[in-house]
């Protein structure tokens, strides 16, 4: 049996963003004897009800015509969760998945979340970026690091991460207790690093925007930047849009 906190990791580790209240409904019908951890039988019950929910979410964006404007995308990527989406990494997930239409139908945009996730939600520069960190900091080639080689890689892609905020996040990704990470393992780690400076970001913004304005100063927003670990001078923002 695995606990409700489990669940969490595990689809934290699929990048599955799903709104906690959708989460913690899915959650108590499966969890049916209320007991905080499920079987083997209820976890797949609770994944095959997260993948029926965001089909749901799919087939509505579709609407009667069964088809979606490529610019309405970003729309269904909120709705689905993704409350940081990237219109930029989209669209280039979009070419690496060879989808070249401009209506897209329900299987075209199941194989687009799909790609997205595959990419961690990043854009190609940034994708580039940390595997490039990766190879330099991989001096023996053998396409893994350690848990002590991982901390400096990332310090070179400009985070300033504690022990402990590392270590959880490591716990997370290194799912079999290796000691180590691949290439791929190692953008999920970057990727979990710019979700938790993203929360802490809105989490300040919306401390220094009372009125709910969507907007703030820029000295108030390079106050919210200093409650994360990023460094304002290599930051890749994505493109913030309300359309």
């Amino acid at each position: 049996e695995i606990s409700d906190e489990d669940i969490r990791t595990i689809l934290k580790w699929l990048t599955c963003s799903l709104p906690e209240s959708v989460l913690q409904e899915i959650l108590s019908e499966t969890d049916a004897d209320g007991s905080g951890t499920i079987s083997q039988r209820e976890y797949l019950r609770s994944l095959r009800k997260i993948r029926e929910h965001e089909l749901e979410l799919v087939r509505h964006a579709l609407g009667d015509q069964d088809l979606l404007p490529k610019e309405h995308v970003t729309h269904l990527f909120r709705d689905l969760g993704y409350v940081l989406w990237d219109a930029q990494a989209i669209a280039e997930a979009a070419k690496e998945a060879m989808i070249q239409e401009d209506e897209l139908d329900l299987s075209n945009l199941w194989r687009l979340l799909l790609t997205y996730r595959q990419r961690e939600g990043m854009r190609n520069s940034e994708l580039e970026s940390i595997d490039a960190a990766f190879r330099e900091e991989d001096l023996e080639g053998t396409g893994e690091l350690t848990a002590l080689e991982v901390p400096t890689a990332i310090r070179s892609l400009g985070y300033q991460v504690s022990f402990e905020a590392m270590q959880s996040v490591l716990r997370q990704v290194d799912v079999n207790d290796s000691g180590s990470v691949d290439k791929m393992q190692f953008r999920k780690v970057v990727r979990m690093l710019q979700e938790c400076d993203a929360q802490l970001f809105l989490q300040a913004f919306d401390t220094e925007d009372p009125g709910r304005l969507q907007a703030i100063p820029l000295p108030s927003a390079i106050q919210a930047f200093g409650t994360t670990g990023l460094q304002s001078q290599s930051l890749d923002l994505p493109e913030f849009n309300d359309d």
